[in-house]
Order: structure tokens, then C-alpha cells, then sequence
């Protein structure tokens, strides 16, 4: 992707001091496809909205974005994200999940698998990331189908576990 910005890195600690910052875009920046740890530190800061799309990251590291308010819209639409990785992304819900944080995956490769499992047994979650898995499905549609299907008693426990990719592979042929 060309980029528009000539932007190629953000110093650690560079957040640190901007205790007035309130929006943050940085879109279109050759940052390399991993997020790493300290990237964008937002402490001390009321941040509301972080923008980082079409950036082709395709990888954040667990605390690759710190700082974040409860009510942050984190947006990282239009990357190469194909899984939601509890390490990366559970502190950030585990955040948003208490008031109205977002975090806006539209446009990324996210495969409906078992990456998306743990959001699956906490559908609290689900009010706080946005997103739909290449196969079309929208993540709220496939989590509520699947736990309407589950209560409903339309599956047996032990069902439920294979279309989360979750069967023991010994038990796989």
C-alpha cells in the first residue's frame, strides 16, 4: 500500500507527555505488520479516539496499545487482522466492556474460527467490537446464532464446541 504519510515509527514513551490529547489518527503509515509493545502508550491522556487503519498490521502484541479509556473508539478497520487473539485484544475489552468502548474491526480477514472463542463465552464482549468474518458473517450475528442455538437446546454441549473449531484433534478425522 503507498502511503500517504511519511510517518515510519512512533518513538515509545512518545504519548507520555500529551495530557491534553484527545484524538489520535494515524492512518496509512508504513509501521510494519506488527504492533509492538509500547507502540502507542497513551497514559495520562483522555483519549477517545485512536485511529489506525489501513495500515496493514496484521499482529498487536499484548500491550502494543496502553492508556485506553473506558469509552475509547478504537478504530483499526481496513488491516490484515485474521485473528482476535485473547492476549492482544482481552485487556482492551476487559476496558470497554464496562461503559461504551468500540473497537471497529470492519475490513480486516478475521476468520470465523476458534481465535473468536473467548469472546464467544463472554458475549458481554460483544457490544464492544465490530467486525465481519470473511465468510460474510457479522461477529454479533454468528455469536448471538450461536448461543440462541446452544440455549435453546437445539445442541448438546458437547456439540457446541465443533463449530468453534474446538475439538480435540484426537477426536478429529
Amino acid at each position: 500500500m503507498p502511503s500517504s504519510n511519511p510517518i515510519s515509527e512512533v518513538p515509545a514513551g512518545f504519548f507520555s507527555g500529551l495530557g491534553n490529547l484527545e484524538e489520535f489518527y494515524f492512518q496509512e503509515v508504513p509501521i510494519g505488520s506488527t504492533l509492538i509493545n509500547g507502540s502507542l502508550e497513551f497514559l495520562g491522556a483522555p483519549i477517545s479516539i485512536i485511529d489506525i487503519g489501513r495500515n496493514s498490521i496484521s499482529t498487536l502484541e499484548s500491550h502494543a496499545i496502553t492508556g485506553l479509556e473506558s469509552n475509547t473508539e478504537l478504530d483499526i478497520r481496513d488491516n490484515e487482522i485474521r485473528e482476535l487473539t485473547e492476549e492482544s485484544f482481552r485487556p482492551m475489552l476487559d476496558l470497554f466492556s464496562l461503559v461504551e468502548g468500540i473497537i471497529n474491526l470492519h475490513g480486516n480477514p478475521v476468520e470465523r474460527d476458534c481465535s473468536m472463542a473467548w469472546i464467544v463465552l463472554n458475549p458481554v464482549f460483544l457490544e464492544s467490537v465490530l467486525g465481519i468474518c470473511t465468510d460474510g458473517t457479522y461477529f454479533k450475528i454468528w455469536i448471538q446464532t450461536f448461543l440462541k442455538t446452544f440455549v435453546s437446546g437445539e445442541i448438546l454441549p458437547w456439540q457446541a464446541i465443533i463449530p468453534l473449531g474446538l475439538v480435540p484433534k484426537r477426536f478429529q478425522q
